[in-house]
């Protein structure tokens, strides 16, 4: 009887970032139907692959906590080591990932040939700028080269009962009556030069509620915001303040109930995304071409820097994040009316 073929792929830490692999997971599968699929992923962002048809078992990975300590990596090198991996994905360009898998016991080891890590590679992909084509397209190149082609890029989480019951708690306080609009805001990401000022928004709702009244706006971030309900207080229920009160399966769910989403570049934009849904992308110091969402929904990328290089990485932005002040609220309100009139284009 022929062995089972098992396929470990490893995944990069960020949401964003896995959300833009999920493509790969039904082309391996499709190359090799008979084939143990696992992965390896970030704890914060593993959630998000749970019911994944084409994920086999999933290894949640934490060096911060969990696995930070020596022993404790030592264990979770045993528990992967059990399942004899035949071959093994490297998406993230980490050594200590790479040096997990090759102590596992993996037969062949696949990832882009950096330096530190060159000797515990079995085949070594040429590395590529990651700043010279989008993320997707970095991560999937390995898969490419290696022979795993993958025709539908468009990224997808998978849902179950389990967070439409949650939700129940939620929508019920918003009128979603014709006419009015069920409207997510996520203003803050995991770099606050990338971030809109609240302000900003602040402004955005005034002008979306003079045309739609009885629109309800929900406010998503992954920690409690102190300074969100003070802005948003003069709106009443019309804001609804879910900052640090969802987990990311239940935002998901979320998103996909409502009519836009309005975000920064981040891992909730990709979410958004990803299950459906319409969305507004503020982009700043980071690049569209490099890091937009991937997927066939309807979605405006507003991008107005022509100041500095870009991706720029400056933590002290000598002009002041003028990259983000261009885009006004004035011009934000103008293409989420056209979205939620139907009278937007795809970009």
């Amino acid at each position: 009887m022929k062995k089972q073929l098992k396929i470990l792929l490893v995944e990069p830490n960020w949401l964003g970032d896995v959300i833009l692999t999920t493509p790969a997971f039904k082309a391996i599968k499709e190359v090799y139907p008979k084939s143990f699929l696992a992965v390896v992923v970030a704890r914060k962002a593993a959630p998000i692959l749970e019911n994944n048809p084409h994920i086999d078992k999933i290894f949640k990975l934490d060096e911060k906590k969990e696995e930070r300590t020596i022993f404790s990596k030592i264990k979770f090198i045993k528990k992967i080591r059990t399942y004899q991996f035949d071959k093994a994905f490297l998406l993230h360009r980490s050594f200590t990932k790479t040096l997990l898998v090759f102590l596992a016991k993996t037969k062949e080891i696949i990832g882009y040939n950096y330096k530190k890590r060159s000797l515990l590679l079995s085949k070594k992909i040429p590395v590529i700028n990651k700043d010279s084509v989008h993320k997707q397209d970095y991560y999937l190149n390995i898969l490419k080269i290696s022979g795993i082609n993958i025709d539908n890029k468009n990224c997808q989480v998978y849902l179950g009962k389990a967070e439409e019951k949650n939700l129940e708690k939620i929508l019920p306080q918003a009128n979603h009556l014709n006419g009015n609009y069920l409207i997510g805001i996520n203003p803050h990401s995991n770099w606050p030069p990338k971030d809109w000022p609240l302000s900003n928004y602040q402004k955005l709702i005034k002008k979306i509620l003079n045309k739609y009244p009885n629109s309800t706006f929900f406010i998503t971030s992954k920690n409690k915001q102190k300074n969100i309900p003070a802005i948003f207080t003069q709106f009443g229920k019309k804001v609804i303040d879910l900052s640090g009160k969802t987990n990311l399966r239940q935002l998901a769910c979320l998103y996909s109930q409502l009519d836009l989403v309005i975000s920064g570049d981040s891992g909730p934009l990709h979410l958004a995304g990803a299950v459906g849904t319409k969305f507004i992308a503020i982009f700043g110091p980071t690049s569209p071409s490099c890091t937009k969402p991937i997927n066939r929904t309807k979605g405006y990328l507003l991008f107005e820097n022509d100041i500095c290089p870009v991706p720029c990485y400056q933590k002290n932005c000598p002009k002041n994040h003028q990259c983000m002040l261009k885009i006004t609220p004035q011009t934000v309100a103008k293409t989420t009316l056209a979205l939620l009139t139907k009278r937007g284009r795809s970009f």
